[in-house]
């Protein structure tokens, strides 16, 4: 499996989605650097499973000494696509002030965007932090969450939001751990049951979530990852199983890592390592979605890998059984 050099000078923090008929959409920050840089928010689509990629449209552009850098993203029940977004003020080349959350939608797959620079928002800081994909159920809200920062060594705060009216505004449906967690990515995985994969504030490893009332309230269900191993990317796969995938951030060992569920997260397999970035010093966020011919795309960001140097968005395309034997 060699991984694809997709998308070449973007810090990327890649967030991926499959649209019905097959195409990828990703969202993704255009600069190569850890968000220093005045940059936005890209849409880039690939319609040969994540081999060759295209710019498609601009989903959040940055106001002038800014940046937008975070994001959520989905598809809705329209089927428009929706960013949520938020980033910093740079001040002499350092992140200064959060700025407030949008709220980006496309009716063309992509190559437009309007953007809400103010949707309403839950709670009492509109500094909120969006993360991961945004949930889209028949019939019923769109799910998503967001998290609020207070500084080092203060407490992380994750909101379970929903939105009643395709995103224009946005109510907590609950709080998701007890001040420990940022960067949560969702799966609903049954009828009112979901699972929520956080990334915690301490030490930095993943940590699983559990609700049986539709999210309402969640249960502290275990670590899934050693600490400096996140953030991480939920999916479900056509095999039956659930595929977690995370970044490795540990010295020595720089990669993509990832664990699988038989029995809808109540255990976990081993983990094994998709690949590794060698001397890289940034590198993770993985993004993953499933071909209907079965072949698994995760997208992930680095700035370095053997055989390239710099930040760039890279794919790899890969199936199940290369790694785990169901």
């Amino acid at each position: 499996m060699k991984p694809i050099i997709a998308i070449e000078d973007v810090c990327a923090w890649p967030n991926l989605i499959a649209l019905p008929g097959g195409e990828l959409v990703v969202i993704l920050f255009n600069r190569p650097s850890h968000g220093l840089e005045e940059g936005g928010l890209e849409c880039w689509g690939s319609k040969d499973g994540g081999r060759n990629w295209a710019k498609k449209g601009v989903a959040s552009p940055p106001e002038p000494g800014q940046n937008r850098m975070h994001s959520a993203f989905g598809q809705t029940r329209r089927e428009e696509l929706i960013v949520l977004s938020t980033g910093f003020e740079l001040v002499a080349g350092k992140l200064g002030r959060l700025h407030r959350l949008w709220c980006s939608r496309s009716s063309d797959g992509g190559l437009t965007w309007e953007v809400n620079k103010t949707p309403g928002l839950p709670v009492e800081s509109p500094l909120l932090i969006p993360y991961g994909k945004i949930t889209c159920l028949k019939d019923e809200p769109i799910f998503a969450t967001a998290y609020l920062s207070e500084g080092k060594g203060r407490p992380s705060r994750t909101w379970f939001l929903q939105s009643e009216d395709e995103g224009e505004n946005w109510s907590v449906c609950s709080q998701i751990g007890d001040g420990d967690t940022n960067e949560t990515t969702l799966l609903r995985i049954g009828e009112g049951h979901w699972l929520a994969a956080a990334r915690t504030h301490i030490d930095h490893h993943v940590e699983l979530y559990r609700s049986g009332d539709d999210g309402k309230t969640w249960r502290q269900a275990g670590p899934l990852t050693l600490p400096m191993q996140h953030p991480a990317d939920l999916i479900s796969l056509r095999e039956g199983v659930i595929l977690l995938t995370y970044g490795l951030r540990n010295r020595g060992l720089f990669g993509i890592g990832g664990r699988i569920s038989e029995d809808a997260g109540k255990t976990w397999s081993p983990p094994f390592v998709l690949t590794q970035f060698g001397d890289a010093g940034d590198c993770g966020y993985p993004s993953s979605a499933q071909m209907d011919d079965g072949v698994i795309v995760t997208a992930y960001y680095t700035d370095k890998a053997p055989g390239h140097d710099g930040y760039h968005m890279g794919v790899l395309r890969w199936r199940l059984d290369d790694f785990i034997r169901t």
